[in-house]
């Protein structure tokens, strides 16, 4: 019989422990039934001559591919050159994802026609192409971005916003991302890039509201140094000037 110390001390957390679920905090985004809390650390510090190995099995999950159906569905996109919707592949899911897989892990899987088709373009009377893929194929894409995204996000550099996880164009305009672009730049430059930026910006409000021309006149008026701000767009001269009070700290 155990003695009441024994009973109540309570189980020791090994520091291992604590790293691996550390590694998880770092890559909230990342697919936990594609990328395990191992494989994790072994990205962060390095595998073995630099390439990874035997990840399609990662693909064909079909724990991978179902989560990959879930991400599918909540974008709620159109059907492709199949016709069939989001609806009509969830009524037999586990059939279709078992098919996928099997094809994946066979390598008989082929990717089907993309339909074209085209949408409004803001500001214009023109029209954008889109290209749809079927059902099937956005599943697959997705588990495949799923497993191979984190290799190449550990790469990118810090200051490189386009099309990353938990990131966007308009992260960039913020402080932290606008101003590294041009932070090694001489401080004379960056009000003329300034008036530069919000001049582009108030002649594409301009063209929104069916007008010609570059932003001039009123347009400093209707969209000002303010308004920019207000919307997350921080000058360069300014995110000068606080950078540099951080550095005398």
């Amino acid at each position: 019989m155990r003695n009441r110390l024994e009973e109540y001390t309570p189980a020791v957390v090994s520091n291992k422990t604590k790293q691996a679920g550390e590694v998880r905090v770092r890559w909230p985004w990342t697919e936990p039934k594609a990328w395990t809390e191992r494989m994790l650390t072994a990205l962060e510090k390095g595998v073995k001559g630099g390439k990874w190995f035997s990840l399609i099995d990662k693909v064909y999950s079909p724990a991978v591919l179902r989560s990959a159906f879930g991400c599918v569905k909540a974008n709620n996109g159109a059907p492709g050159v199949d016709r069939q919707t989001i609806e009509m592949f969830e009524k037999r899911l586990d059939d279709n994802l078992a098919h996928l897989s099997s094809q994946l892990q066979k390598g008989t899987y082929r990717p089907q026609a993309i339909r074209r088709t085209y949408i409004p373009k803001p500001g214009s009377s023109e029209k954008r192409p889109l290209g749809i893929p079927t059902v099937r194929d956005r599943v697959v894409q997705t588990a495949v971005r799923a497993v191979i995204e984190p290799i190449f996000e550990h790469d990118f550099a810090e200051q490189s916003y386009g099309f990353r996880p938990q990131r966007g164009c308009k992260d960039a305009l913020t402080l932290g991302g606008w101003f590294e672009y041009f932070k090694h730049s001489h401080w004379t430059t960056f009000r003329p890039l300034d008036s530069w930026i919000r001049m582009r910006l108030r002649s594409i409000l301009r063209k929104r509201s069916k007008r010609k021309g570059r932003g001039r006149g009123r347009d400093h008026q209707r969209w000002t140094n303010a308004y920019f701000a207000k919307q997350g767009l921080f000058s360069l001269t300014v995110a000068h000037a606080k950078a540099s009070q951080s550095s005398m700290r």
